[in-house]
């Protein structure tokens, strides 16, 4: 998705309003098959999402617009009542909880969970030398399971920690190579506690705000 533009979740019956909406708003988006609301490549500005967000049957936006810029800004600066942002883009978790966000939905937290979620709970309890340690070593093994096409690498590290049988992918995509998996496996090991592995398992307070994206 392209800067500003999020997956918005919505009931079916509220699209076309949705969309007019935003369209009247001078922002052009298009519904897709059978999201409640999305759209095809389309940048959404900030007082689209929010006016998205004030419709009853909207509850937050799994915000990926692959930068943090100022309409990422000005969104998370004033949030429309129990609306919810979500992080995914997982490299931004760090400075779009910095900014207000409620978490996110993250790919790379299928490995290193308890992690995630150790660094959501201490921006909400006001522990940011803590948060911003954990930020930026989450941020690297992030960026290592993207090194390739997701999920590739990631399918590669569980293979390689013996947690499934085989790094295959579907077609058109191909295993990640030895060496973005190695360098993931390092990365991931910068998260372990006496050399054992995350269970990737969260037994977390607030894990409804941190989902594993498929």
């Amino acid at each position: 998705m392209t800067a500003s533009t999020a997956g918005c979740v919505a009931a079916p019956q509220r699209k076309a309003t949705t969309v007019r909406r935003c369209i009247g708003s001078g922002v052009s988006t298009t519904p897709r098959g059978g999201s409640a609301m999305a759209s095809w490549g389309q940048p959404l500005s900030a007082g689209c999402l929010r006016a998205l967000g004030r419709l009853h049957s909207v509850i937050g936006v799994k915000y990926a617009p692959g930068c943090v810029d100022a309409a990422t800004v000005d969104l998370l600066g004033d949030l429309p009542p129990n609306f919810a942002v979500l992080a995914g883009d997982d490299v931004f978790l760090a400075p779009l909880l910095a900014l207000g966000a409620r978490g996110g939905i993250l790919a790379s937290a299928h490995l290193a969970t308890d992690r995630f979620v150790e660094f959501t709970d201490a921006w909400r309890e006001g522990d940011p030398v803590r948060a911003r340690q954990l930020g930026h070593t989450l941020a690297r093994w992030s960026a290592a399971a993207f090194a390739e096409p997701n999920p590739t690498v990631l399918k590669g590290v569980l293979h390689a920690l013996g947690r499934i049988p085989t790094p295959d992918v579907r077609l058109p995509l191909l295993p990640a190579g030895p060496a973005s998996v190695g360098e993931a496996l390092e990365r991931l090991a910068e998260l372990t506690e006496d050399g054992v592995h995350s269970s990737g398992v969260s037994t977390a307070r607030h894990s409804a705000d941190l989902l594993v994206s498929p």
